[in-house]
């Protein structure tokens, strides 16, 4: 990172004002003219990486090339000390995002704000331009009620062909198009899906799919018919849901023929009632929510496994369980008890937590009924009467059960350190449909001292039972590693019997998968690189790598380079070529020897986004799961 003060080629950096997936954007003084810019600055990880370099300066390029009033005018690409630059225009004012959440953002303000943006964005399409990523925090606002449309580091030119993605779906998840996610080309009529989205946001305060996982929401934006936006809010006219509904069209040819269409024909819809309606609630992590009416469910929504049975293609099948998990939740209804036969403990396994005895009821993280916006949490027994709830000695977790559970969860392995605990492995992500008993088999490496826990994606719930012999501990959006100290401890509201189980089995390991390090690692062949994410190393010193999601053959491996060579090389489990790189995103441990590779991967042909956990150093990498 450029410390404040530092000077890039006669620009000086007062502060970062934001960061994104190509580059960190500065606020800086340009010296000759005292001007004050927004200085965006390619990563330095990613310097060396031609197809990134060249997306930068295409960009740049692209933004400068385009001649219109909201659109950020660009006063200088430059490149100083290997630092690839782009000197735009500042704006001061924060991006739609920002007001949103601020609940600065009422239905006039927006629709001024977004007929504005989407005027620019039906200009880059005149030109031959893609945006591909519209979304509120794309869309910046100035001071004087201005809008620009910003950040066409994924646009395209519509005859380009010349470069190749990293990845096969450019885009934020919660506003992409179904024909992107089918895998198909981007068109101007997928930005306008994410101008129908942006604008649902904008209006309701949440986006149109809030689902547990991003393979969950993917399959969602294929498959689901979009809700109704009065039922997200009351205060909006029936009048809306139709025009909504054009905008995320599943077919692109059914979606308005221009972006600044749709803008006008939420307009029209709302009448001279706009400007009676105020700033929406915004749905924050964490927060309850009331959940969906019944009357917003499709009859599709009502019989998810007919869905899924219709023939789905291979990007559509990805969040199958998923999605049917979330679906399921719409109801605030309890779980109710079932009797069905419980898995039974493997020959020399230890059975780690609850008995798996019929539970009273199901709740999400906060003890309430789930709904589909419950908050995710991770949730662990610290102390049972008469089970054993730690993991004795060094062994292995073989599998898990749950009952009266219902939506999407794994189980975690959790170290404490002292004041910090960390997830040190992960299952596959599972989806519960119902509260019958669940079990799933896993390979989790723990150690003396460990605890097992139950992670549940926001909207899902677990099965539960009064008791004063139990005491539990709550984090609260765990998706990170390093969770910190509990959002809730002990005696605080949630002390139940949690019932889930984990078989453990003493004294045994997790072998490597094959894998090649150092120079074996080096002299293979490079594959095709299918997703990029920097790591950062702190023990024994200071150092910054790069892990590289390829397919290599018919397999698919996780690659470690330093200083742009390869390092390590493991073929990752049951993935195979082909497939589709959901997420690869790493995460960094301050003053840690290691780091973290989490990476989600859709089979050909499947129905199942499968997950894998690989802890990283310089030199040195675990399979944890």
């Amino acid at each position: 990172m450029i410390e404040a003060g530092q000077t890039v080629d006669g620009y000086r950096v007062e502060r970062m004002i934001g960061r994104g997936g190509m580059g960190v954007v500065y606020e800086a003084v340009q010296t000759s003219v005292n001007r004050r810019v927004a200085l965006k600055v390619l990563r330095p990880e990613l310097a060396d990486d031609p197809a990134f370099v060249e997306r930068f300066r295409r960009e740049a390029r692209l933004q400068a090339s385009l001649e219109h009033p909201n659109v950020l005018e660009v006063y200088e690409v430059g490149e100083s000390d290997e630092r690839l630059f782009l000197a735009m225009r500042l704006v001061g004012g924060g991006t739609l995002l920002d007001l949103l959440r601020d609940g600065e953002l009422d239905a006039d303000r927006a629709l001024k704000l977004l007929d504005q943006a989407t005027g620019a964005l039906d200009a880059a399409h005149d030109a031959t331009l893609i945006h591909r990523d519209i979304k509120p925090q794309n869309v910046l606002v100035g001071d004087d009620e201005q809008a620009f449309l910003a950040d066409f580091g994924l646009t395209r030119a519509g005859s380009d062909t010349t470069i190749a993605s990293t990845s096969p779906m450019l885009g934020s998840v919660a506003y992409v198009a179904p024909e992107v996610v089918r895998g198909e080309e981007p068109t101007p009529a997928s930005d306008r899906y994410s101008v129908g989205a942006t604008v649902f946001h904008c209006l309701t305060g949440d986006v149109v799919f809030p689902r547990g996982s991003d393979a969950a929401v993917l399959y969602a934006h294929a498959t689901e018919a979009p809700p109704r936006v009065h039922e997200r809010r009351s205060e909006l006219p029936e009048e809306l849901d139709s025009v909504i509904a054009a905008a995320l069209a599943k077919r692109p040819e059914d979606r308005p023929p221009t972006a600044r269409a749709i803008v006008e024909d939420v307009r029209d819809a709302l009448g001279a009632g706009v400007g009676r309606i105020g700033p929406p609630t915004v749905a924050r992590a964490g927060d309850p929510a009331p959940p969906v009416p019944p009357a917003s469910q499709s009859p599709a929504k009502r019989n998810p496994w007919t869905r899924v049975a219709i023939g789905l293609a291979v990007v559509l099948v990805a969040a199958a369980l998923g999605a049917v998990a979330a679906i399921a939740l719409d109801s605030d209804d309890e779980a109710p008890p079932v009797e069905a036969p419980l898995a039974a403990v493997p020959t020399g396994a230890l059975a780690l937590g609850s008995d798996l005895a019929i539970p009273e009821r199901t709740v999400d993280c906060r003890g309430n009924a789930p709904t589909p916006r419950s908050p995710a949490c991770s949730i662990v027994q610290t102390d049972l009467a008469g089970a054993t709830v730690l993991v004795p000695e060094d062994g292995v977790i073989t599998g898990w059960s749950v009952r009266g559970a219902r939506g999407e969860m794994a189980l975690d392995a959790i170290r404490p350190r002292g004041r910090e605990t960390t997830r040190i492995g992960r299952s596959q992500w599972e989806s519960v449909g119902n509260a019958a008993p669940h079990h799933f088999e896993t390979r989790l490496p723990v150690e003396a001292g460990d605890q097992i826990g139950i992670e549940l994606a926001p909207g899902a719930g677990i099965g539960i039972t009064e008791s004063d012999r139990a005491t539990t501990q709550r984090w609260l959006d765990p998706f990170g590693g390093s969770y910190g100290a509990p959002d809730f401890a002990e005696g605080t509201d949630f002390d139940y019997e949690v019932a889930f189980q984990a078989e453990f089995v003493a004294g045994e390991r997790n072998p490597l998968p094959p894998h090649l390090v150092g120079a074996a690692a080096a002299r293979a062949p490079d594959g095709r690189v299918r997703d990029y994410a920097p790591i950062s190393i702190d023990k024994p010193q200071p150092t910054r790598l790069r892990t590289a999601l390829v397919e290599v053959g018919e397999r698919v491996a996780l690659d470690v380079l330093k200083d742009g060579r390869r390092t390590l090389r493991v073929f990752l489990p049951d993935l195979r070529a082909g497939g589709i790189p959901v997420e690869l995103k790493t995460f960094d441990y301050p003053g840690e020897a290691t780091g973290e590779a989490d990476i989600w991967w859709v089979n050909p042909n499947t129905g199942r986004a499968l997950f894998h956990f690989l802890v990283i150093g310089d030199g040195t990498l675990e399979f944890a799961g």
